[in-house]
């Protein structure tokens, strides 16, 4: 007897069925053949072969003796992973993080003296890869850190990652902010050369709880009423970060953008570099800064403004009809503007080119406009400034950047010991809390040792009563003066957006005639009469959530109906007001240095990638997920939006590399997330395999240049196993 395999191939499907057989001699012919003694079925190879062996054994009389190995390779016939690591969308960031030399930067120069068991910098590269990949999880990211391939990639016994060592390193990420921000610049024009432009613009976020002491209760940009602070970013053509700051939650969006661009004036990358900013310094003020400043700025105009710079914009008369029908509206406007000397771009853009305008502008220099009390808060923002200056490399000491800026040695180095206060008691210096101390008070907390001595002691200082004089002069000039500025003035019009206003002004007109007839219908229905402010002051609530308290009269009145006296209101339309009010649907008006060498049509398409900077605000608001935040103080809320700005760029440095064949960054990293590093424990350690990429995930890696990511000999290579 022995054994015989048979295969039978039905409906293009191949089945192996395991027979025994016996060999016999047929009687008619005497021609060897078999018989089927048993249909065992189908078999596994490991069955087949053990009972191989034993008909093998029966026929020369010997024992078959089954060794344990041989059962546990039965037992273990399909061996389980111990653990399925998240691997292929952290490993793509960590290689842009090492081609950014982010590694060796933190590592050897902003923490080559604080390098502990534990690198602070894989400590942020952890926090921006959570920020990354998964910033919606409801695991803190000590939880979250263990489950992925991270504590392989970057050699860490994944016990060693700890709260205490993030807060370390959220600390030593603040303290070092500016020269992370200086080295990235470097970074840039490094890979690329010179700046083709600068985007500048301000957001917020929101806090759960209290807050930071920056945090202020305002409305957010979506209109939450919220503790808040504000965030303001400065991006390059390519969205990457290049400056951020955060600020106190209530600060005016121009005043922000004015002490950014102060910051950054005489730094060598801006020279005859445009910096485009939006309509929060398009008003007479701010473009005076921007030209006393000597940026080459790229902002449109405030609405109010228009008549300012020009009158000679195309009237589109009100058109009443169709207001629903947005097509027909475009139709009609687009009609109407070509009819006049603009120049047509394409179905969305018509631009028009003033030239080059003068005017006289009465001014007050920044300095002029601030008290004789406020010196010490200059002296500290002075005091950042040297600092960020000599980060830079401007200056190679802080002596000669003083000296740039005007400051005798001495009183520099006065203003430099201000850094020696901790974080948040420079921001709340800033914020004016100690402008009735001195300077020389404020330097004598640099020589307490405990930090509870320090707050003790400011907040004595704090409240100090005011001085009657100014005992430092730092301004040189306390006079208005009238300039002569000379600006570039471009327009342009867009029907898309004429029509969308156009039908949102119907709504609001709409919106007030239903609350005007809500609320009549409530004081007609009303047992006692309201009182004349009260039903004033509601519709005034209501008017200003619109902006529209010039555009109607309020007037109210008792009328009789039904035998009895009720209160009616009526909203009378200001049809002059109204009519002013849609003049300029569909324009933009731009403002620019006169020295910028770029026709009307570049000019509008520059300012029109302003949305660089603000695509970049909703990926650390959506994607990356920055709001609302948790942390408590002003260092953790700053060193928080650093890891974000840093998540930022990788989101985009990934975009740029991908080009337009993937919708998003984050769709890109989606798509790479099922591909774990899959762990396996045997008897010498830890095995680890890479689940095999599909076609979809191969694409994605050629694109970058990364296909050896997947490649279980390259993987084995670079980590370490885990203990």
């Amino acid at each position: 007897m022995h054994l015989r395999k048979t295969s039978v191939k039905r409906k293009n499907k191949h089945y192996t069925y395991v027979q025994i057989v016996e060999s016999f001699r047929r009687s008619k012919d005497g021609m060897p053949t078999v018989k089927v003694l048993s249909n065992l079925g189908q078999l596994s190879e490991l069955e087949f072969e053990n009972l191989r062996s034993a008909f093998e054994a029966s026929r020369t009389g010997k024992t078959v003796v089954v060794k344990e190995s041989t059962l546990t390779k039965q037992k273990n016939d399909y061996l389980k992973p111990r653990q399925n690591l998240a691997f292929l969308d952290i490993a793509v960031l960590f290689e842009l993080w090492q081609e950014w030399r982010l590694d060796e930067i933190m590592s050897k120069e902003l923490f080559a003296d604080n390098r502990k068991e534990v690198d602070p910098g894989k400590i942020i590269f952890i926090l921006v890869a959570h920020r990354c990949t998964d910033p919606g999880s409801k695991l803190s990211t000590t939880r979250w850190f263990p489950r992925t391939s991270l504590p392989e990639l970057l050699s860490i016994n994944p016990v060693s990652f700890n709260n205490t060592r993030i807060h370390r390193a959220l600390e030593l990420i603040e303290r070092a902010n500016f020269q992370l921000m200086a080295k990235l610049t470097r970074l840039y024009r490094e890979r690329k050369g010179a700046f083709a432009t600068v985007f500048l613009d301000v957001t917020d976020t929101w806090f759960v709880g209290q807050g930071p002491s920056l945090a202020e209760m305002g409305k957010t940009k979506e209109g939450l009423l919220r503790k808040k602070i504000g965030i303001v970013l400065l991006c390059n053509e390519d969205g990457f970060p290049i400056r951020w700051d955060v600020i106190i939650g209530n600060q005016n969006d121009s005043i922000t953008m004015t002490d950014m661009i102060e910051s950054i004036k005489s730094v060598s990358w801006m020279k005859g570099v445009p910096l485009v900013c939006d309509r929060a310094m398009g008003k007479t003020a701010q473009i005076a800064d921007l030209s006393s400043m000597g940026v080459f700025y790229v902002t449109a105009l405030t609405r109010t403004e228009f008549a300012t710079y020009t009158t000679d914009l195309p009237l589109l008369e009100l058109i009443e009809e169709d207001l629903e029908d947005k097509q027909k509206l475009v139709e009609i406007a687009t009609k109407k503007i070509k009819a006049t000397p603009w120049i047509e771009i394409d179905e969305s853009l018509f631009v028009f080119d003033f030239g080059v305008v003068k005017r006289t502008l009465p001014y007050t220099s920044k300095s002029a406009s601030k008290n004789d009390t406020n010196y010490v808060s200059e002296a500290m923002r002075i005091c950042h400034k040297i600092e960020q200056m000599v980060a830079e490399g401007e200056y190679d000491s802080y002596r000669a950047a003083g000296s740039a800026l005007g400051l005798k040695k001495s009183l520099a180095y006065k203003y430099c010991r201000l850094q020696q206060l901790p974080l948040d008691i420079q921001d709340r210096i800033i914020r004016g809390e100690a402008e009735n101390s001195t300077l020389d008070n404020l330097i004598s907390l640099t020589k307490l040792t405990s930090s509870e001595e320090i707050i003790e002691k400011f907040e004595e200082l704090s409240k100090i009563p005011k001085r009657k004089k100014n005992p430092m002069n730092l301004t040189n000039s306390n006079c208005e003066k009238d300039i002569e500025l000379e600006l570039r003035v471009v327009a342009y019009f867009n029907p898309v957006i004429f029509a969308d206003q156009r039908i949102g002004a119907a709504k609001k007109l709409d919106k007030v005639r239903r609350f005007e007839s809500e609320l009549n219908s409530r004081l007609n229905s009303s047992r006692k009469f309201r009182s004349t402010e009260s039903i004033s002051s509601e519709v005034d609530r209501f008017l200003r959530r619109d902006g529209l308290l010039t555009a109607f009269k309020t007037i109210i009145k008792n009328v009789e109906t039904g035998g009895r006296h009720v209160q009616q209101v009526n909203l009378e339309l200001d049809h002059k007001d109204w009519e002013k009010r849609g003049r300029y649907h569909g324009f933009t008006v731009l403002v620019a240095h006169p020295k910028i060498d770029l026709d009307a049509q570049q000019l509008c398409q520059l300012y029109r990638e302003k949305n660089t900077v603000e695509a970049g605000f909703r990926s650390i608001k959506s994607c990356l997920d920055i709001r609302p935040v948790h942390h408590r103080t002003d260092l953790k809320v700053k060193a928080h939006t650093s890891v974000c700005m840093l998540a930022l760029l990788l989101e985009r440095t990934l975009r740029k590399k991908l080009g337009s064949k993937y919708s998003s960054a984050q769709a890109a990293l989606e798509i790479l997330e099922p591909c774990y590093l899959n762990r396996y424990i045997s008897g010498k350690g830890s095995l680890y395999v890479v689940t095999e990429i599909d076609k979809e995930q191969r694409t994605l890696l050629k694109h970058l240049d990364a296909l050896h990511l997947a490649d279980d000999d390259v993987i084995r290579d670079r980590i370490v196993s885990r203990t």
